[in-house]
């Protein structure tokens, strides 16, 4: 072996003792990878400014076939990845596209509310300001947006039908919406005294 080869290979190796080894033994299957994600997120923190008013969540997948990794994320859409690997959760600008903050989800992690709590987590790291925060359906839910507005910020996101619990009751009829909204287009909206305004349409 090389001096070059045994430098590249020292790089990727790390000790630790046994008190490290348990206390990463509770961050689960991201052990392997989560130097390097903090090392990440550290340095996203350092480069950035402040946070632009329009901001919003997304998720991604990380494709990884390792053992760490035994979640599969199955996915319908051509366009999206799919496949064994790292499930991550991120607040981007919407202007810009830059990763302000980013979590890994951990697959051992309870499923309750885990969506909620993600999201919740990574507002909390934006620090003062108002900001208006866009999402889609596999985030939106009304506890989640009661739970921002109580933060200060602003929430707007996209809603399937056949997510029953996560609608206001006003609008679990859904042969009544069905009847408003015969064509294409057709908008139907409801306003509620605590700010919240929830569309409906004839996609």
């Amino acid at each position: 072996m090389t001096l070059k080869i045994f430098d590249v290979i020292k790089v990727m190796l790390s000790t630790e003792t046994s008190e490290e080894e348990a206390s990463a033994h509770a961050n689960g299957r991201i052990r392997k990878v989560s130097v390097l994600l903090e090392l990440f997120g550290e340095r996203c923190k350092a480069a950035r400014r402040e946070p632009k008013r329009e901001l919003s969540l997304d998720e991604q997948t990380v494709g990884c076939k390792s053992r760490w990794t035994t979640h599969t994320f199955m996915n319908r859409q051509r366009h999206k990845p799919q496949g064994q690997g790292f499930r991550i959760y991120s607040i981007n600008e919407v202007s810009t596209g830059y990763t302000l903050h980013f979590e890994l989800d951990r697959h051992d992690a309870a499923d309750v509310g885990k969506i909620r709590r993600f999201v919740l987590d990574l507002c909390r790291q934006l620090g003062p300001g108002v900001r208006e925060i866009y999402m889609d359906n596999l985030f939106t839910s009304v506890e989640t947006f009661e739970k921002l507005k109580e933060m200060g910020h602003g929430a707007c996101g996209t809603l399937n039908m056949k997510m029953k619990k996560h609608l206001p009751d006003e609008m679990l009829d859904t042969l009544a919406l069905e009847r408003s909204l015969p064509n294409k287009g057709d908008m139907f909206a409801m306003y509620f005294d605590d700010g919240m305004t929830v569309w409906a349409w004839h996609d």
